[in-house]
């Protein structure tokens, strides 16, 4: 089973297709394929099986996080 998590953008390839992004749950720094091309730089998304599938706002991903406590 899988489950989405929130994380922060924290870099984002030249193509714009794959980005680097730092896990609110446990700080690991993650490689996923994005699928929100509006997303950038110190955006929060949405990331599911390796994929980032939404933006967020920032409190929007700290309630998230709030489910895993």
């Amino acid at each position: 089973m899988c489950i989405s998590f929130p994380a922060r953008v924290i870099r984002i390839s030249e193509d714009g297709m794959r980005a680097e992004v730092e896990s609110m749950i446990d700080g690991s720094i993650i490689d996923v394929i994005l699928f929100t091309p509006d997303a950038k730089v110190g955006d929060y998304i949405v990331v599911h099986s390796g994929i980032g599938v939404r933006v967020v706002s920032k409190d929007h991903a700290i309630s998230i996080c709030s489910i895993f406590e």
